[in-house]
């Protein structure tokens, strides 16, 4: 093997490079460290499909706790014109009475 100082890796060391044949490839680094955090990203997608963080039950701030032992309660959600569900922001914005 001699030492090939055209070809280097990202790091700028130079690569040994055996005669031709010999299995050796210069890019297999790169590949290993691309398909680890690759990987690891799938894998940590999948656990993001679990139960939500925050369940619809709780409130989820002192100010919802407050109006809702006052029965001072907003709707979170409202229809729109087709019938689907959206957040009921216009409602829950307005101030106080």
């Amino acid at each position: 093997m001699r030492l090939d100082r055209r070809k280097r890796h990202l790091t700028g060391c130079p690569t040994v490079v055996g005669p031709p044949g010999d299995g050796y490839d210069p890019w297999m680094r790169l590949r290993w460290a691309l398909t680890f955090p690759l990987m690891a990203l799938m894998g940590l997608g999948l656990i993001g499909c679990n139960d939500p963080l925050f369940p619809e039950d709780v409130p989820r701030s002192p100010y919802a706790r407050y109006s809702d032992l006052r029965g001072q309660n907003r709707a979170k959600t409202e229809k729109d014109a087709f019938g689907r569900p959206q957040p009921a922001l216009r409602e829950r914005l307005a101030p106080l009475e």
